[in-house]
């Protein structure tokens, strides 16, 4: 029988681990204070953070207004990638953490850095986080304490949220991880922060282009606000302006890269007609794809719908559905032609189904491929300051050494799969497009000797199961490969590839089309230009006047400088004339994203006249 001071002691020592702080899974938050983005002690002072509504729980809407600065580019296309960025943290206060802790996921090193995953991370610097990874070290990175009070306790951090503080090139992180959505809760609560884009006047956020400092940063964000409590500190800052600068003259170009696939379908052993046909994939949540193929002009759906079907546990799934089949339903020997094209370059299908009219369905063995390659990464993490910087910025992250490059097939999660025959020809200048994607193209191709089966033999792939093709390199992983001869042929190519899988009992046949190593499309590579810069210090001084009057005549046209750096070049046209000159004059007292308090006096004005109309004199002069 136990004795009364063992059962005492047992009964201390069980409430003492009962009444413990537990930690969540979830690997936490960090935050920072004004004016120098220091990372702020919440366990201590857990209102001195800075905000953009001023009652942090007052449960109304607040709006946030961005606008798009002339620096930035007009690309609509990036343009749309920014705006997906804040419809991310748009609902943010309506979201669900869901199955997935993170969507960060890296599938090879790329040339570009994809800026919708550097956008929804310096969104989070405009409405407080700081870099958790960096926090953790200092014991200044959270999690919400299942077990208050206090409402949030430290934690290590994971290293995979959207708020690290370094993205590779190539790697995706686009939804907001369950750290993010724990912060904005502690932030915001059920506040909801509606992100307006405004068309002119002064925006809460301006997103634009110039140059950062480091050519390893990708972008940068400046926040600014006012103390809410003039003589208390610790109750946090109210955010009056947030502007978001993407890096121009960053070493790697921003943007994405898109992959489009295309599949004839047909399954001859079948009895049943074909109603519709849906899609399932996994890697992006933009709900409108860059193209969508519906069939031929004599054979094709009328209507396509996407939708979110993953709900809070798999938030970059969606459906593609086509429908209203014209000029009728599908006969069993008919081709049916679809095709996706999306804004990743990794994007799967996890499943594909035909609908038939009685409205049973039939599975379809669906492939997905793209490009592929393994690195290693080189240090753990890259060296960030841990505060008291000029910016809350994302880097690129240490550096990668590709070790293979090739191929990923992925056959879908729902059924197993027969790949008969691969094929594939460089396309290098054809400019084919989704619709291009198809037999026909393939056999044009076979004629002028541009495209070839590759000689291997059957490859049987499991429900979900992924092979790779390798091309160049020593994969660390030798299953599921096979080594292609002359495969470094292809590397650095666009390549139209072909891949024919059969449904090995219902006797489906689908030969899947994809169009591998296509150039992303991303941001111009060139400082913000600032007119009347001549000496490209970022304002227009007197200094920009001698440094014009000591350059006239210089001609940038054929020097890798004509780049809106040219010395003197003040109208950035890649010579040095009068021109620039009333171009000092225009633009005097503007600086680098607004204007400065500084206007040019009447004598300086005048001498200004007096010199241009002298060089103006000189220039026209005979020889």
């Amino acid at each position: 029988m136990l004795s009364n001071n063992f059962k005492l002691l047992t009964f201390l020592v069980c409430a003492a681990i009962l009444s413990f702080p537990q930690v969540p899974t979830a690997h936490g938050f960090a935050a920072y204070d004004l004016p120098n983005y220091d990372f702020v002690d919440l366990a201590t002072n857990p209102n001195q953070f800075a905000s953009w509504n001023p009652d942090v729980l007052n449960g109304n809407t607040t709006t946030v207004t961005y606008r798009f600065d002339p620096s930035f580019t007009n690309d609509g296309r990036i343009r749309n990638q920014i705006r997906l960025a804040f419809d991310q943290w748009d609902s943010a206060w309506s979201t669900a953490d869901g199955a997935n802790y993170s969507y960060m996921r890296n599938s090879g090193a790329q040339p570009f850095g994809d800026i919708r995953s550097i956008m929804v991370h310096e969104i989070g610097h405009a409405l407080v986080f700081h870099h958790p990874n960096v926090g953790s070290g200092i014991n200044r990175n959270y999690v919400p304490n299942t077990t208050p009070p206090p409402p949030i306790v430290a934690q290590a951090d994971q290293n995979n949220e959207v708020m690290r503080s370094w993205i590779p090139a190539g790697a995706y992180n686009q939804i907001l991880s369950h750290d993010e959505l724990d912060g904005y809760n502690y932030f915001y609560g059920n506040q909801n922060l509606n992100f307006t884009e405004i068309f002119g006047g002064t925006a809460d956020i301006l997103v634009s282009a110039g140059p950062e400092t480091n050519s390893g940063t990708w972008a940068a964000t400046r926040p600014a606000g006012t103390q809410r409590n003039a003589t208390d500190v610790t109750q946090g800052w109210q955010l009056t302006s947030a502007p978001i600068n993407f890096n121009s003259t960053s070493s790697t170009p921003m943007g994405f890269r898109a992959l489009g696939i295309n599949w004839d379908y047909q399954n001859p052993s079948s009895t049943k007609l074909t109603h519709e046909f849906e899609i399932r994939t996994r890697g992006t949540n933009n709900p409108t794809p860059l193209f969508h193929y519906d069939g031929s002009s004599a054979r094709h759906f009328n209507t396509y719908t996407t939708s979110a079907i993953g709900g809070a546990n798999q938030k970059d799934d969606l459906l593609h559905k086509w429908s209203n089949t014209d000029p009728g339903d599908f006969d069993p020997s008919d081709i049916i032609h679809v095709g996706i094209e999306q804004d990743v370059w990794d994007w799967t299908v996890v499943s594909a189904e035909v609908v038939h009219p009685d409205g049973t369905r039939s599975n379809a063995p669906l492939l997905s491929f793209h490009d592929w390659n393994q690195t290693v990464t080189g240090v753990t993490s890259p060296s960030v300051p841990s505060d008291g910087s000029d910016a809350q910025a994302i880097e690129m992250g240490p550096p990668v050494r590709v070790v293979a490059q090739g191929v990923r097939l992925v056959n879908t999660a729902a059924m197993p799969i027969e790949v008969k025959r691969i094929g594939l020809g460089i396309v290098d200048d054809m400019r084919l497009q989704l619709e291009d994607l198809n037999g026909e193209t393939m056999q044009l191709l076979e004629r002028n000797d541009k495209f070839k089966m590759l000689d291997l033999p059957p490859i049987r792939m499991d429900k979900g199961g992924e092979w790779y093709l390798i091309f160049d390199g020593d994969p660390i992983q030798t299953a599921n490969t096979i080594n292609i001869p002359g495969g470094k042929n292809f590397l650095g190519h666009e390549v139209f590839g072909y891949v024919e899988t059969v449904d090995p009992q219902g006797g489906a046949i689908v030969g899947n089309f994809a169009l591998l190593g296509t150039m992303p499309i991303t941001m111009p590579l060139r400082p913000m230009v600032l007119l009347g810069d001549a000496n490209n210090d970022f304002q227009v001084t007197g200094a920009d006047l001698i440094v014009t009057m000591q350059n006239f005549s210089a001609t940038y046209s054929a020097d890798p400088r004509c780049n809106g750096l040219g010395l003197g070049d003040a109208d950035d046209n890649c010579q040095v004339t009068g021109a620039d000159l009333i171009a000092v004059q225009q633009n005097f007292g503007n600086v680098l994203g607004g204007t400065s308090a500084l206007t040019p006096e009447p004598t300086t004005l005048s001498v200004l006249g007096v010199w241009c109309l002298a060089l103006i004199r000189r220039q026209s002069r005979p020889a």
